[in-house]
């Protein structure tokens, strides 16, 4: 005997239809995270040499990062998360051309990779080009479905550039 799905009450269609909704928001959230949503990493796992380099970067010594996440990328040249830290860290130094070419890399590689289109966004804006930080700004609001760090942390950038302009 099969039961027809319009003749089961109300409640329990309101009921299957809410556990459904909230499984697939369980799987969006776990994938987002499995995916580095929060923090601008791409789904690319970090290797301990960009692991090393992180730390590096976190104390602001980008010299010692370099060789590390140069090493990273010998070691395997599909890592967009090694070219959007080395140009990171090439940014910081003040090395604009060698920083531009890595994030480039980094998004040739994964053109949804939060991190590098954050750290690509502010440095255009030290380089008086806030058009473009606002051009990747608005990519990551593309890809950031419910928000996410890199999205909030180049809005701000962007506002304080703005306000820093008077514009």
């Amino acid at each position: 005997m099969t039961v027809d799905r319009l003749a089961q009450p109300m409640g329990w269609r309101m009921l299957r239809t809410a556990a459904f909704a909230a499984l697939a928001c369980l799987a969006l959230a776990t994938t987002a995270h499995a995916m580095g949503d929060d923090d601008g990493w791409s789904g690319t796992r970090k290797d301990n040499d960009v692991a090393a380099a992180e730390k590096k970067s976190a104390v602001e010594d980008f010299a010692a990062a370099i060789p590390l996440l140069e090493k990273a990328i010998r070691t395997n040249p599909r890592n967009a998360n090694a070219f959007s830290l080395l140009g990171f860290s090439q940014r910081n130094l003040g090395d604009y051309e060698s920083a531009e070419k890595n994030y480039r890399k980094a998004l040739s590689i994964d053109p949804d990779h939060k991190g590098a289109l954050e750290y690509q966004g502010k440095m255009f804006l030290e380089l008086d080009q806030p058009r473009r930080a606002e051009a990747n700004l608005a990519r990551l609001d593309e890809i950031c479905f419910f928000g996410c760090r890199p999205y909030v942390q180049l809005k701000q950038a962007i506002d304080d550039y703005k306000a820093k302009q008077g514009s």
